[in-house]
Order: C-alpha cells, then sequence, then structure tokens
C-alpha cells in the first residue's frame, strides 16, 4: 500500500490495545486480538489507549482498532486515569477520527472516549462492546460539541446500580451534532440509548432499536431542561422498567419532526414517550405498537404542555389507561391534526386518558378503539375539543366522563356518534353532531409525513360542519384547508368541481354574397371549469366548402356561388 486510499482496514488490521503487560487470554479475543467484552480485560492496562491533549482537527486517525483500555485508576488521586479507556480528550482538543473502532474498553466515566472540553470530528466510527461503571458506556461528553457522522453504537453499557446513565453517550452540558447514526443492543439504567444532562443536541436521520433501560429511557433519557432537536429519527423495540420505553423527558423540550415511535415498551408508563414537566413539540410522529404496562401506551405526560401536531396514535396499548395517550397530574396538551385508531386499554381511554389539567384538542379523528369505559376517551378533567370526531369504538363507549370531569363550554362542531356516551355534548348544541356516524373511509396511507388518516367519504355529516375559529390552515397531510368551511376531524375533504361540457359559440348569423370571404368567430366560446379550449369547425348543412383550417377559432372559407343556407 502506497496510498491511504489503497488500505483495507478491515482486511490488513492495525490494532492499538491497552493490554500492555500481555495477560489477557487470547482465547478471549478475537483472531486479531481485539477484545470484544470488558469481563475479559485482565491485569493492569492502560489507562487510556490514545489520549488526545489540546491537538487540533489536524491530528488525525484512520484505520485503527483500538481495545482494551481500563481507566480505573484511583492511586493517584487523578480523576483523569478514571476517563475515557479508549480515548481521552482534553485541554480543547478537536482530532478528526476516521474508520476506527473502539472495542471492548472500560472506564468509569466514558468506557470507549471521553471528551473533556473538546470536540473531536468522527466519521464512519464504531463503538462496540464498551463499559462505563457511572456514565456513557460508549462515550461520555463533558462541556463538548463533537461532530459524528455515520457511526455506530452497539452493546455498550453502563453498570447496573447506582446512578449509571447513558448506556451509548452520556452528555454533560453539551450540543453534539449526529447524522446517519444508530444505537442498538446498549443498556443502563437511564437512556439505555443516550442521556443527555443541561445538553441539546442536535440528531438527523438516527435510529434507537433494542436498547434497554432498568430506569427511564430505553432509547433516550433528556433531563434537567434538555431539548434536543430530533430530525427523521426512529425508536423501534427500546425498552424502560421504568417510564419512556422510547423516550423520557423530565423538565425537557425537544424538537421532533417526522419521527417513528413503533414497538417499544414501558413496565410503568409512556411506551413511546413520557413526559414529566416537560413540553416537547412533536410535528409528523407516529407512534404504533407501543405498549405500557401502568397507562400511556403511546404516551404518558404528566404535567407539562406538549404540542403535537399531525401526529397519529396506531394500536398502542396499556393494561391501565391511555391506550393512545395519557394526559395526567396537570398540564395542557395541545393536539392538533391527531389521529387515534386501534389502541386499547384494560380500564380506561382506548384513545385517549384525561385525569386533570386542560387540554385541547382540535381537528382530531379519534375512531376504532377501545377500553372498558372511554374506548375513545375517558375524561377526568376539563379539556376544551373542537373539530373532534370520536367514533367506531369496539366497547366501552365512545366518550365517557367520570364523576368529576365535564368537557369545557367552549367545546364545539364535534361529532360523536355514540348517544349514550357523548362526553355530556347535545346534538344540534354549539354545532356538536351527537349520534351520527361519520361516514370514515379506512385508515389511509397517503405518502405524507402526517402519517395515517380517516378520509371523509361523500356526504358525511363532518364535511363543512366544523368552526373556522381556531381552525389549521392544512389538515394532517399537509392539504390546505380552503374549501368553505372546516371540515370535523383531522381529515379535510376536497370538493371536486363538476367537469362541465364546454359551451360553443360560432359568432352572430352573416349574410354575403357570392364570391365572398366569410371569417367565422368562435372567440366567444368558453368552458365553465375554465379548462382550455381546442376547437374543431364541421359543416352540418348548405352547399359544401372548404374551411381555410377547421381547428382554429376564427376560420375563414370563400361563400358559394349560388344561394344557400350554411350551417
Amino acid at each position: 500500500e502506497t496510498t491511504l486510499s489503497a488500505r483495507h482496514v478491515f482486511t490488513n488490521v492495525t490494532v492499538l490495545s491497552g493490554d500492555i503487560d500481555h495477560e489477557i487470554n487470547p482465547d478471549t479475543t478475537d483472531a486479531n486480538g481485539v477484545v470484544t467484552a470488558t469481563v475479559n480485560i485482565v491485569g493492569s492496562n492502560a489507562y487510556h489507549v490514545v489520549i488526545g491533549s489540546g491537538a487540533n482537527n489536524t491530528a488525525v486517525m484512520d484505520g485503527f482498532f483500538i481495545t482494551a483500555g481500563q481507566s480505573n485508576g484511583f492511586a493517584t488521586g487523578d480523576p483523569g486515569e478514571r476517563k475515557g479507556g479508549g480515548i481521552y480528550n482534553n485541554s480543547n482538543s478537536s482530532p478528526s477520527l476516521a474508520n476506527v473502532t473502539f472495542s471492548g474498553n472500560s472506564a468509569t466515566w466514558g468506557g470507549a472516549m471521553y471528551n473533556d472540553q473538546s470536540s473531536p470530528t468522527l466519521v464512519n466510527v464504531t463503538f462496540s462492546g464498551n463499559y462505563a461503571i457511572t456514565y456513557g458506556g460508549g462515550m461520555y461528553n463533558y462541556t463538548s460539541n463533537p461532530i459524528l457522522t455515520n457511526v455506530t453504537f452497539s452493546n455498550n453499557s453502563t453498570a447496573n446500580s447506582g446512578g449509571a446513565n447513558g448506556g451509548g453517550i452520556y452528555n454533560n452540558a453539551s450540543n453534539p451534532i449526529l447524522t446517519d447514526v444508530s444505537f442498538s443492543n446498549n443498556y443502563s439504567i437511564h437512556g439505555g440509548g443516550m442521556y443527555n444532562w443541561i445538553s441539546s443536541p442536535t440528531l438527523t436521520n438516527v435510529a434507537f432499536s433494542d436498547n434497554t433501560a432498568s430506569g427511564t429511557g430505553g432509547g433516550m433519557t433528556n433531563n434537567s431542561n434538555s431539548n434536543p432537536t430530533l430530525t427523521n429519527v426512529t425508536f423501534t423495540n427500546n425498552s424502560a422498567n421504568n417510564t419512556g420505553g422510547g423516550i423520557y423527558n423530565g423538565s425537557s423540550s425537544p424538537i421532533l419532526t417526522d419521527v417513528v415511535f413503533s414497538g417499544n415498551t414501558s413496565a410503568d408508563s409512556g411506551g413511546g414517550m413520557a413526559n414529566l414537566s416537560g413540553s416537547p413539540a412533536l410535528l409528523n410522529v407516529t407512534f404504533s405498537n407501543n405498549s405500557a404496562v401502568n397507562s400511556g401506551g403511546g404516551m404518558a405526560s404528566y404535567s407539562g404542555n406538549p404540542v403535537l401536531t399531525n401526529v397519529t396514535f396506531l394500536d398502542n396499548s396499556t393494561t391501565y389507561y391511555g391506550g393512545g395517550m395519557a394526559a395526567k397530574s396537570g398540564g395542557n396538551p395541545a393536539l392538533t391534526n391527531v389521529t387515534f385508531s386501534g389502541n386499547s386499554a384494560t380500564y380506561w381511554g382506548g384513545g385517549m386518558y384525561i385525569d386533570s389539567g386542560a387540554p385541547t384538542l382540535m381537528n382530531v379523528t379519534i375512531s376504532g378503539n377501545q377500553a372498558n369505559e372511554g374506548g375513545g376517551l375517558y375524561n377526568g378533567s376539563s379539556p376544551t375539543l373542537n373539530n373532534v370526531i370520536i367514533a367506531n369504538s369496539t366497547s366501552g363507549g365512545d366518550c365517557v366522563n367520570s364523576s368529576w370531569g365535564s368537557l369545557d363550554s367552549a367545546s364545539s362542531n364535534n361529532l360523536i356518534e355514540d348517544v349514550v356516551n357523548a362526553c355530556g355534548l347535545t346534538d344540534g348544541t354549539n354545532g356538536n353532531i351527537v349520534g351520527q356516524g361519520p361516514n370514515l373511509d379506512a385508515l389511509t396511507d397517503f405518502g405524507a409525513p402526517g402519517g395515517l388518516v380517516f378520509p371523509l367519504l361523500s356526504g358525511s355529516p363532518a364535511i363543512d360542519a366544523g368552526t373556522n375559529t381556531g381552525c389549521p390552515a392544512t389538515d394532517q397531510r399537509g392539504v390546505a384547508r380552503d374549501d368553505g368551511a372546516c371540515d370535523i376531524g383531522a381529515f379535510e375533504g376536497t370538493a371536486t368541481p363538476p367537469n362541465n361540457p364546454p359551451v360553443a359559440d360560432a359568432g352572430a348569423p352573416q349574410t354575403v354574397n357570392p364570391g365572398d370571404s366569410v371569417t367565422l368567430d368562435g372567440s366567444s366560446s368558453s368552458d365553465p371549469n375554465g379548462d382550455p379550449l381546442t376547437y374543431r369547425w364541421q359543416q352540418t348543412g348548405g352547399t359544401a366548402v372548404t374551411l381555410s383550417d377547421p381547428t382554429v377559432v376564427s376560420p375563414t372559407f370563400t361563400a358559394p356561388n349560388a344561394a344557400s343556407v350554411l350551417t
């Protein structure tokens, strides 16, 4: 090899190992001497395989395996001896790492990498099988803003005791940028994939799958005013023994756009997401097939004011309350253009459960959900519902108030199919429709970012029956609501104008002498729908003449020599 581009880093492996005393049994490493699990580290290994101190981005590491670092020093009292078993970056160090694998490193903080006021750039880097006693099985960032592109975190972990957090990454007052990054099979007490503390990272095209937490946030935990921005991110099959199978937000307000939560589980609340005094903003988000034992199969919100726009809750479940979403302990969630379908709760609120606060629901469709009470909605507070459809509940009634719950008097223009269980609404009062079915089509994917929606079929009583006050400019699909009055529900029907035939006008009758040149005039012809016109002149009576061009608006011909009436 004479050039960097000719290297085959995975065929001709270069290993940097912390096994300085050669005590690690080669039977416990791979063929290249790379430790794949930190339990196999034996002896007094190097505290750090690599140290970056004050290095700028001209310091490049390309094509290495870094393994067997063990940052567990206590003898000198220097905390640096317990940070970053694979690499320790400090003193504003920002090296560039490419095609590097960190495997089988351990530390008290940052099993593979610890960044202390340092912001390295990582491209095509893998963190696998690393371990931290406390924070950051794969990486720990302290007041650091690293840039990660095409990076993998898999099978990293922290201890299962004390306050261990962040199986993949732990961010402390840091704002890293992650693009095309994956977190899989990582573990910690809180934040199986990622834990953020006073940190607001930016994530784009990131996948969290099969991460676990024995506490909160199987995929991610955000605490203490951490407000990350997530775009095109997926949370799949993550789990938490406490709250937030996918994400847990504690006093934090992340921004989520084009995010999918699927198959996440919580042994407590919030299978997909749990919020405690947090106010996340969700746009174009889908919760599907998530589950929780206690409440909020899709989402559980305790206090805080989450904002949900263009969101779908599909086939989520819980044993107790709020199959799709549970709003508890105060707070005022705001839902606009949201669809609930196929969600279930054993006891209360198959689609949504509300027990306190003053949530607002605008242009929401809740259809085909089930529970023992309140298959669509169970209300124990005073929410405001406008332009909301609740129908087709398979058990428990469409909308049920508890003995202390009642809808706010400003609730109007709703459609509830169930006459008996309509949360106290009366047909014909404040524009509310009670006792009629909404005439919905099957749940449909229009390919729009807002997720699945129920289209309104022709003749639906929900068409043009909503209030325009507060009605969003677009429906859940992003289609403009510009066809007269706002429709009830998350879908806006668009009227198809009749295709009326064009009106032909050949102009006023003309009297001419034989042999004269005659010009026809079709310029007054029109199309009621405004479509462009084409012309085709055709003679139907009298002496035959030859038109100059029968396809133009004003053709000409020569009048015949004999008297004749031409049509």
